[in-house]
């Protein structure tokens, strides 16, 4: 377990605490999913943040979304 660090406030230790940015994917429907969660789920934004599953979930969604296009795009393709 790490050291936690405190700074002094008067009478209070309060802890040094930063949580890592995640590298959010690249892709339009990771972003679009991005900001529907902020503006629409704050807490599920939240819990995925904490959890440091955010990455991991927009990284899914934009590969089943890019996959739903191609399949859509390759059906009209035939279609025509």
């Amino acid at each position: 377990m790490e050291k936690i660090e405190y700074t002094k406030v008067r009478d209070y230790n309060i802890p040094n605490l930063v949580m890592e940015k995640e590298q959010i994917p690249d892709g339009k429907y990771a972003r679009m999913r991005l900001r529907y969660l902020k503006k629409e789920k704050k807490a599920e934004y939240q819990i995925l943040l904490m959890n440091k599953k955010l990455n991991e979930h927009l990284t899914e969604i934009q590969e089943r979304a890019a996959k739903m296009v191609k399949e859509i795009v390759e059906k009209i393709a035939k279609q025509e």
